[in-house]
């Protein structure tokens, strides 16, 4: 089944890609998770998937996204 990559756009298939992307997945943190779930409603290339492994803290967190968690951490 192709699929197109939220993230890139580009279109991949569902089974050659699955073992590679959930392996990708499987090394993310909770956060790195929880971000992918918050901001994509479709699935992600095994590219894209290892990119924001590789640079989701690079810069700190994305600033909506810390800002976000901050203020829900502070609700808790």
């Amino acid at each position: 089944m192709k699929k197109v990559c939220a993230r890139c756009g580009m279109t991949f298939s569902c089974t050659d890609n699955q073992s590679e992307v959930t392996r990708a997945f499987s090394r993310l943190d909770a956060r790195q998770r929880d971000y992918i779930a918050e901001n994509y409603d479709n699935c992600l290339c095994c590219d894209c998937v290892q990119e924001i492994g590789k640079f989701f803290y690079a810069f700190g967190v994305n600033p909506y996204y810390s800002k976000k968690r901050k203020i829900l951490s502070d609700i808790d």
